[in-house]
């Protein structure tokens, strides 16, 4: 299957950060390489570096580009949570939510692929760390083995044949974002 370009107008990006302002513009410019219709959601922490003010400069040039300003440090998931509301509330005609962080941890070029997944009827799509010709760049060993492990302790909990559960590189579709019941999801992390 293609891509069907004309999704981009219909995906939202969402980008939690703390301390990224080494990284911040160079991937929100990558992000917007791919295609200018992506709207990127900046969710931050109040970052004591302001990665908020260079997103604050870049909104004048990229018009798809949002920015949440969080009063205090509370957390990648509530980070993503705000950033998925705010989406949805501002942006109806969504089909898709990316959420990745801004360390480049997360590839901004595997949007297309994440995206012509997702088109094809997936709900959920994980750019996984542990799955054939994927790559961990930049861990150590005690993340990758506090990474490996946690992984295969939910497997077990779960039942649910995921390799990687503890990603924050993932695609989901509106009806998916719509159905999470957000007043049970405890994390922060």
């Amino acid at each position: 299957m293609r891509l069907n370009t004309g999704i981009y107008k219909e995906t939202a990006v969402v980008v939690p950060t703390f301390n990224e302002s080494d990284n911040i513009e160079r991937l929100i410019r990558t992000i917007f390489g791919i295609s200018t219709d992506l709207h990127i959601i900046v969710v931050d922490d109040n970052s004591p570096d302001e990665t908020w003010k260079i997103v604050k400069k870049l909104q004048k040039e990229f018009k798809n580009l949002d920015l949440i300003l969080r009063d205090k440090k509370d957390g990648r998931g509530g980070a993503c949570l705000d950033g998925f509301a705010y989406a949805l509330s501002h942006y109806p005609d969504l089909s898709h939510i990316i959420e990745m962080d801004a360390d480049f941890s997360h590839d901004p070029k595997d949007i297309p692929r994440l995206l012509e997944k997702a088109q094809s009827g997936c709900d959920l799509v994980i750019g996984s760390r542990y799955i054939r010709g994927s790559k961990i760049l930049n861990w150590g060993l005690k993340r990758r083995i506090f990474s490996k492990l946690a992984n295969i302790y939910a497997r077990m909990i779960l039942g649910i044949p995921i390799m990687d559960y503890t990603n924050g590189y993932r695609c989901y579709s509106k009806e998916a974002i719509q159905i999470l019941d957000k007043s049970k999801i405890k994390s922060k992390g």
